[in-house]
């Protein structure tokens, strides 16, 4: 026999014994023949969140070829509801023989912090502030709110963007924190105007406009140029949009809710022109009207005749008509309003529109409307009205007060979609 031969030979009965030998030690410890094999499955040390449900793993115990499974007796004290450690056993009588498992509930679940109030607000330098402050709860420890602890840099003397942090920690170590912005702007309602207008003309007309049965763009009672010159327009692009508009002065019955929820559906964005006083009794809606991307205009804080007030004697008061409304939205949305302006019962004078865009805005007026304030309307009256007359770029007013408008509005809508026009808010007019 070659050396190769011997060699192969060789290696091959190493290997064999190696193979038997393995074999017989496996059969020994896990079969237990010398003794028993008792081992716990997963992890002698588990740890769980409160509330948790325990899922015990189990186990496996062998002594000469014969499993003791039934054998073992388990017993453990764990509540998954209360912190704490606790001890599994699990103990073989007939072998008296037992092995132990740790099992740690522990609270790992951050407490729950949440703001009172909005999460960005908006305040005016020098003016009072009071932070509405922060809840705190956890599911072990209860309520911890007067455990809050709050960092702020808010600077009232003067403009910026701050934050007040909130910091909560349970008796178990886990931290939770919150931040609320807070955004201090100059009161607009401290804004004066200095009284140079008595160039300017003050004779008080209405607004009003031509209509066209062939849908063609009309003339208004103002030239467009005029109007121009004084950021105030009445008709919008040349093109198949068109304008919703909406003005509300706080009516007893309204169906303006309506209306933004139709428009909402047909994810259709209007400009409702409105009041202070409606603006506050119904904050609420406002913010959701800006949370939809709808335009709330400024309709002045009385509704009054503007040009009565636009002299040199009365000049507080006009500019006060315009920002108190200003003022009273940011407090109730913590948002700049879009400064865009409609005169009540479209009442104005050249001067009038002159201090309205001193004071920033650009004014709005219409060249559609019916006499949808005198009385209400049935639906048939208020869908003839809304689709006889449409036209290019027209801004429409309606009083959402007419229930004929609100009847009408969605069948309007879907006549002139079929026909290929779309809305826009008027402050996208060029």
């Amino acid at each position: 026999m070659s050396k190769k031969c011997r060699s192969i030979i060789y290696t091959l009965a190493i290997t064999t014994i190696f193979v038997i030998v393995f074999a017989l030690l496996y059969v020994i410890f896990h079969y237990g023949i010398i003794r028993p094999r008792f081992e716990l499955l997963g992890d002698k040390k588990v740890t769980l969140a409160l509330n948790e449900h325990y899922n015990e793993r189990g186990y496996e115990i062998f002594y000469r070829f014969h499993s003791y499974h039934d054998e073992v007796e388990v017993s453990n004290d764990i509540d998954e509801n209360k912190i704490g450690t606790y001890t599994i056993t699990y103990y073989v009588p007939s072998l008296d023989i037992r092995l132990k498992r740790e099992v740690k509930v522990m609270d790992k679940k951050k407490p729950i912090l949440k703001l009172n109030g909005s999460k960005q607000v908006y305040t005016f330098v020098n003016n009072e502030f009071k932070d509405e402050g922060a809840s705190a709860y956890d599911d072990y420890d209860g309520d911890l709110t007067s455990k809050i602890k709050v960092k702020s840099n808010v600077d009232l003397s003067k403009e910026g963007n701050y934050k007040i942090v909130y910091s909560v920690q349970d008796a178990a170590g886990n931290k939770q924190s919150i931040k609320r912005s807070v955004i201090v702007k100059k009161d607009p309602t401290k804004v004066k105007l200095s009284y140079n207008y008595d160039d300017y003309n003050n004779t008080a007309m209405q607004w009003w406009f031509t209509k066209s049965k062939t849908h063609q763009r009309e003339k208004g009672a103002l030239d467009a140029k005029l109007l121009k010159k004084y950021d105030a327009y009445y008709i919008g692009e040349d093109e198949k949009v068109l304008y919703l508009t909406f003005d509300e002065g706080g009516s007893d019955k309204t169906y303006i809710k309506q209306i933004a929820h139709l428009l909402d559906r047909y994810e259709i964005q209007g400009t409702f022109f409105l009041t202070r006083n409606y603006i506050l009794s119904e904050p609420d809606f406002i913010r959701d009207l800006a949370a939809h991307g709808h335009v709330v205009g400024n309709h002045t804080r009385n509704h009054l005749n503007m040009s009565t007030l636009a002299n040199g004697k009365e000049v507080d008061k006009f500019t006060d008509e315009i920002t108190s409304v200003e003022k009273a939205y940011m407090q109730v949305t913590g948002q700049e309003m879009i400064k865009v302006f409609r005169f009540p019962k479209g009442e104005e004078s050249e001067r009038s529109m002159k201090m309205l865009q001193d004071l920033g805005y650009r004014t709005y007026f219409w060249s559609h409307a019916y006499y949808d304030f005198a009385g209400q309307l049935s639906y048939d009256t208020a869908y003839r009205y809304m689709a006889d007359y449409y036209h290019d770029g027209a801004i429409y007013l309606m009083h959402p007060n007419n229930k004929g408008n609100y009847d009408a509005l969605e069948d309007f809508i879907k006549l002139m979609l079929e026909k290929g026009y779309h809305f826009k808010t008027v402050d996208q007019i060029k």
